[in-house]
């Protein structure tokens, strides 16, 4: 799995011109991710993803080194873009399915570690000022994004917290399993109450 281009953009925008953006840059040795609001011809920053270095084990949000896009659905209608990344002994795998039709982006994570694990999560500043609720990008009122824990396979939702404008999702590590373990933990985020 491999790509040659430097940044990607993804738009999950429905009907309507709703939705979001999914912009990922190289930052150093990794690829960083942002999540743009996305109404019409305007678009606001919501989340960027908070990364750790080269010389964290267990980095804030999962590294990632490696992408590949591919085009599924019944008429290729649902991007996902597939990645992989590595940190001391550990091997992770994201992939953001673009869901256009619902304004949603799924995001899917799973971490291969060697040894009991320090920290395993995602972590996203959030900006200053979200959206309103039915009014311009910008516009105070109620937010006009969500994001929700779900489920990944048999693994359970992750925990997520917001402090200090900054945005977690701690996955729950299943202490009875022997190593080497596979952890995953999974979210939406989403234009719109989901």
């Amino acid at each position: 799995m491999t790509s040659l281009a430097r940044s990607l953009t993804i738009d999950c925008v429905n009907a309507t011109g709703r939705g979001l953006r999914l912009v990922m840059d190289w930052h150093r040795d990794r690829l960083t991710h942002e999540v743009h609001l996305v109404d019409g011809e305007s678009s606001a920053p919501w989340l960027r993803s908070i990364e750790g270095d080269d010389s964290a084990l267990w980095p804030t949000s999962p590294p990632i080194q490696q992408w590949e896009q591919r085009q599924t659905g019944r008429s290729g209608t649902v991007t996902t873009v597939m990645t992989v990344g590595l940190a001391g002994r550990s091997h992770w795998s994201v992939s953001f399915e673009a869901l256009p039709d619902e304004g949603a982006l799924v995001v899917d994570v799973a971490c291969r570690h060697q040894e009991p694990p320090v920290w395993l999560g995602s972590t996203y500043q959030v900006a200053s000022s979200p959206p309103a609720a039915g009014g311009p990008l910008g516009a105070p009122g109620p937010l006009a994004c969500a994001w929700v824990a779900e489920a990944a396979g048999s693994a359970p939702p992750p925990d997520v917290s917001i402090s200090n404008g900054v945005l977690t999702f701690v996955a729950q590590v299943l202490p009875q399993r022997p190593l080497p373990q596979t952890t995953r933990w999974k979210y939406r985020l989403q234009h719109g109450r989901p």
